[in-house]
Formats: C-alpha cells, sequence, structure tokens
C-alpha cells in the first residue's frame, strides 16, 4: 500500500505541474528504487529534477507515441542483447574464445540492423553508449561483413526485475516529454513471491521522434 500511495502522489505532481503556465521552471519529485544491501526489500529514496521546459500546451496524437513499443524493445535490450544476454550464436569466430561469435538472430542480421533498432527506441546519447560505449567497447560489430557478438561484455548478473505481464501509466509533462510509470514484478533473493515494483521511465521527442531517454533496466541506475 504504501508504494501505491507514493506512485498516487507522483501522479498528482505531474498533473499539478502540468497545469503551470508557459515557460515557468517545474521541479518534478521523481522517485528512484535502490536495493539495501543488508536486506532484500527496496526502498525508495527521492530524486529532484529540474524541468525548464514549456508545460504541455497541446496533447499529442497518442497513435503517433509508440509507448508499448518502447518499453518491449526496452525489454530486449535488456534481457537479449546487452545487460543480461547478448544475441544468440554458437559459431564462435576463434575456437580459442568461447565470448566472441556470430550472431545467429533473423530479427539481426547485420550490424546495421542492430543500430537501427537502438537508434529507434532511445536518444542519441544513450543510443550511441549503448552501440559504442558499452563497458568500454562496442558489445555488436562485423568481420567480413558478419554480425558479431562479444558477450563477456553483457552483465550476466542476477537479474530480479520480471517485465512479463507489465502494466503502465503515463503523464504529458511537456510537447517533447512524457514520463512512463511502469509497473512490474521483482523476485528478491530470499522472497517467496515476487513483489510489485515500478519504474519511471523518460520518453523525449527527439528529431521528431519519440524516444527513451536510457535503458532502463537497474533503478539504482536510472
Amino acid at each position: 500500500m504504501k508504494k501505491v500511495a507514493i506512485v498516487f502522489m507522483i501522479l498528482c505532481l505531474l498533473a499539478a505541474c502540468s497545469e503551470k503556465s508557459d515557460n515557468s521552471s517545474i521541479k518534478i519529485t521523481e522517485n528512484i528504487l535502490s536495493e539495501e544491501n543488508d536486506s532484500s526489500a527496496t526502498s525508495i529514496t527521492k530524486k529532484a529534477i529540474n524541468i525548464d521546459e514549456p508545460v504541455i500546451t497541446s496533447v499529442p496524437n497518442e497513435t503517433e507515441i509508440p509507448l508499448e513499443e518502447l518499453i518491449d524493445n526496452n525489454i530486449i535490450c535488456i534481457n537479449e542483447m546487452f545487460f543480461n544476454n547478448t544475441l544468440s550464436g554458437t559459431e564462435f569466430v576463434n575456437e580459442n574464445n568461447s565470448f566472441i561469435y556470430y550472431v545467429d538472430d533473423p530479427r539481426f542480421k547485420n550490424l546495421e540492423d542492430v543500430k537501427a533498432f537502438v537508434t529507434s527506441t532511445y536518444c542519441e546519447e544513450e543510443a550511441d553508449r549503448l552501440l559504442y560505449h558499452y563497458v568500454g567497447n562496442p558489445v555488436y560489430y562485423e568481420i567480413d561483413n558478419r554480425l558479431i557478438a562479444d558477450c563477456s561484455r553483457s552483465g550476466g548478473m542476477d537479474y530480479p526485475y520480471i517485465w512479463d505481464d507489465y502494466k503502465f501509466d503515463y503523464k504529458y509533462i511537456t510537447n517533447d516529454l512524457i514520463y512512463l510509470i511502469v509497473y512490474i514484478k521483482a523476485m528478491y533473493t530470499g522472497d517467496d513471491q515476487p513483489a510489485d515494483t515500478f519504474f519511471i521511465m523518460k520518453v523525449k521527442k527527439e528529431d521528431s521522434a519519440w524516444k527513451l531517454e536510457r535503458m532502463y533496466g537497474i533503478p539504482e541506475y536510472d
């Protein structure tokens, strides 16, 4: 109930912000989930962010904003491409190195397919980070026109968040910014049942397209 109450307060704050006059400075309190080291419980800390943009003057056409598609793409990036795993493949480039292999995935036949997927999902700065600087070096590149993955650069950690059957709500903040609250489950160490939790995700309009500000998957870093 405590989490529900906090989420309700966030939505009230966002609603109040959207009623301010143009060119006003909006201060929003954003909840960031973080895990306690000595407990399986999740605490909620607060981070204030300032948005010095005009508030929304007209509601965009919702059919032009692929919110669910962006969430689904974010899940693919977390679970299949970068954080938990890399794209599938069984043929190693070098038999002495089990980390680097040729990708065998019909969705991504070459590096351009990977770039197109990432850049259509995330804003430019985050897309560049994922494509060229993730854990220091690119995860995906090509050798002899074949797509290569380096799985040594994926997280491979015990990831507690379950994105199956997620639900979401959203609030327009400005003409170029939407806040998504995505409700998911988390199975923390020692728990018998998944716990309810959520992410707050920012969707921004960049070059006339709506994109996620970053890859949302680790609340303490989001």
